[in-house]
């Protein structure tokens, strides 16, 4: 359980079960690997259980992960072009200087 929620997790091969039992109800810290498959829920394979320490708060929160889809989908709704050099094609060259043509590269970032 973190801050934000439920995290899916299982138990590394090398951990012994019974071990796990001195936690139930206690704030601890975990540490292990994280399985992420894009566009899925991930997982963590518990490899050690330790005594929470101060700052370990920080690792409370789950990692946010987006998909290249899911990416370009948000990045679209807040106003980006898919393509934004389609903007200037047809366009080019025209009469502007060097500087100008860099700027207005620059500009589509």
């Amino acid at each position: 359980m973190t801050q934000e929620g439920l995290v899916d997790a299982f138990l590394s091969e090398n951990f012994i079960p019974q071990d796990i039992t001195a936690w139930w109800g206690k704030e601890a810290t975990v540490t292990g690997t994280m399985h992420h498959k894009p566009g899925k829920r991930f997982s963590i394979e518990i490899e050690r259980i330790f005594e929470k320490e101060p700052g370990d708060e920080f690792f409370s929160k789950r990692p946010k992960h987006e998909s290249l889809e899911e990416q370009i989908n948000r990045q679209i709704s807040e106003g980006k072009e898919l393509n934004p050099l389609k903007s200037i094609v047809g366009t080019w060259p025209g009469e502007e200087t060097d500087e100008e043509f860099d700027a207005l590269l620059k500009s589509l970032d």
